[in-house]
């Protein structure tokens, strides 16, 4: 069994194998924000396996709730009587269809399932809601790790006025 040994900045691990079969690995995070409420960590690991075209890679979000010593869940910032879901999964489906590159494959929005409305995917910033596709899910490997950023105008109506952390909408 291999260990893994520090990365030179420190963010995670690697390892590598020699010989046939071989592969290299890595795992890395990324503090994205910190705040009395709210700490963003994107987490990524990834391996290549000597010989294959390319590797593969993923990444997911823990977006995690100071006050209540746990994760963010879609109840914490949606109000649940509305379309939210259907709201997120159209508005990305309109900005992933509309791209051009190697190979979008996302046809209509069920197309999509339920990764626009999975916590582990969300980057909230200041402009928006961004949304992170891995690899494979909605392109091909060519067209990288899609995003669609949706800004927070677009979701106001679907966001509760008591969420547990403050979200930049505009007024």
């Amino acid at each position: 069994m291999k260990s893994l040994t520090p990365s030179s900045d420190l963010s995670g691990g690697c390892y590598s194998e020699e010989g046939p079969g071989s592969t290299d690995a890595y795992f890395r995070y990324e503090i994205l924000s910190v705040s009395e409420k709210l700490i963003s960590v994107e987490i990524s690991s990834g391996f290549y396996a000597h010989g294959a075209v390319h590797g593969q890679y993923d990444r997911s979000v823990v977006n995690w709730l100071v006050p209540s010593g746990r994760e963010l869940k879609p109840e914490d910032i949606f109000d649940e009587k509305t379309s939210w879901k259907d709201a997120l999964t159209n508005y990305c489906f309109h900005e992933l269809s509309g791209r051009k590159g190697y190979g979008y494959w996302v046809k209509k929005p069920e197309d999509l399932g339920e990764m626009p409305t999975q916590p582990e995917r969300w980057v909230l910033g200041e402009g928006g809601l961004t949304i992170q596709f891995d690899p494979y899910e909605v392109a091909s490997y060519a067209d990288g790790a899609p995003e669609v950023l949706v800004p927070w105008s677009e979701l106001k109506q679907y966001l509760l006025s008591t969420a547990p952390i403050t979200l930049p909408v505009s007024h």
